[in-house]
């Protein structure tokens, strides 16, 4: 994964500014309307439900809790769907594709300020920023789809973990295999207090507040990996 990165980074600084698809935006707007007086048909569409991203990609985002103004948008041609929302006031764009090579989804080049090897969902990933337009992107790839999320607003802190609230694991096809911990789940938490939370025992018999980021209510001891995420922990079901 390291090595295909490597590569990410040659094919980030040999490209110019193409801008993005945020559907909404005025450099988006412009952009469409170019296309429309040059004859281009754009390749997205929009005002599509959340199914159809998951028809066309095989998987489905999360919609982080809170998230408002949802929307979502296809590129049938390939294969890549796309997740617009707002999330404690900040608009943020998610992308996914089928592949299993690390490469650029974003549609964004710029001249990038930092460029850091991070981690999303416990996937080695590429962190990086332009203070100058304030741009954030996140780049992973969980072994068979590309994801990318991107905000034009904040300093961008924040962007891993809420990457990590929009991944969907599937246990048939994504098994992580570098864990920060092992553990059993406890119990869940209230609904009210934190939402799809549970108790997990750890590896080292410390009880962890766990976020879990798939669809299925947890049994008590269901057997769990556990990765850290800022000051959170997140788990993913390991399949017996």
């Amino acid at each position: 994964m390291k090595k295909t990165i490597a590569l990410v980074f040659t094919m980030i600084f040999a490209a110019g500014c193409v801008g993005c698809t945020e559907k909404g935006t005025d450099q988006v707007q412009a952009a469409v309307t170019d296309g429309q007086n040059s004859g281009v048909v754009n390749p997205w569409q929009y005002d599509v439900s959340a199914q159809d991203v998951t028809d066309l990609t095989g998987k489905a985002f999360i919609v982080p809790e809170g998230a408002e103004d949802v929307t979502y948008a296809i590129m049938e041609e390939k294969k890549m769907g796309e997740m617009n929302f707002t999330l404690d006031g900040k608009k943020y764009t998610a992308r996914m594709q089928p592949a299993t090579d690390f490469e650029d989804i974003s549609g964004l080049f710029y001249e990038w300020d930092e460029n850091v090897t991070d981690s999303v969902a416990g996937f080695e990933a590429l962190n990086r920023k332009n203070h100058a337009d304030n741009i954030s992107n996140v780049l992973w790839n969980d072994g068979n789809i590309m994801y990318s999320l991107y905000t034009a607003e904040g300093d961008g802190t924040d962007i891993v973990e809420i990457a990590g609230l929009i991944y969907s694991s599937d246990a048939e096809t994504c098994i992580i295999a570098d864990y920060d911990m092992y553990g059993f789940v406890v119990d869940k938490l209230p609904e009210d207090e934190y939402y799809n939370h549970y108790n997990v025992k750890g590896d080292n018999d410390e009880i962890f507040v766990c976020n879990y980021n798939g669809e299925d209510e947890l049994t008590a001891g269901t057997y769990v990996g556990m990765w850290q995420i800022e000051d959170g922990w997140t788990i993913e079901v390991i399949p017996e």
